[in-house]
């Protein structure tokens, strides 16, 4: 499962090195949460393309059920709260300055347990993956993202 979370940063608020800084101390506090098995953050690459999303963050973690528990988890909540929001302004601008995909990933999650015949199962992971070429092509908005801070 990776939880994406692309966000347009007020760069004249937050210069680079501000969000550079808050983007870091988020990824390691989120890798401290149970069931995340990494954390990438940084500034986009593309411009053109973005539609002023310039930011992003990519949690990946074991499972749906993971993500549950860490929408719900305070030091979820204190990164969100402390360090990301100020970056666009606070809550009230979310809906436009912050876009968040959640992506069942095959190859973590596995094909759909609860079916019983094995066509099902096939036709479950194609599906998820067609899913996920779907939302690869359209996070091109901001999901190209610097490994880390170079």
């Amino acid at each position: 499962m990776d939880h994406v979370v692309c966000v347009k940063v007020n760069e004249v608020d937050f210069p680079r090195e501000e969000a550079a800084r808050r983007f870091a101390q988020s990824s390691l506090l989120l890798c401290k949460i149970p069931g995340v098995i990494s954390v990438e953050a940084g500034r986009s690459t593309t411009s053109n393309r973005s539609h002023g999303f310039n930011y992003g963050i990519v949690v990946r973690m074991k499972s749906q059920k993971t993500l549950k528990l860490y929408n719900k988890h305070p030091l979820q909540q204190q990164v969100a709260k402390d360090l990301l929001l100020p970056l666009i302004g606070g809550k009230t601008n979310a809906a436009t300055s912050m876009l968040v995909l959640d992506i069942v990933s095959p190859r973590l999650d596995g094909p759909d347990k609860t079916s019983s015949s094995s066509s099902s199962s096939s036709s479950s992971l194609v599906t998820n993956l067609l899913g996920l070429t779907t939302v690869s092509l359209a996070c091109a908005l901001g999901m190209l993202l610097y490994r880390r801070n170079k």
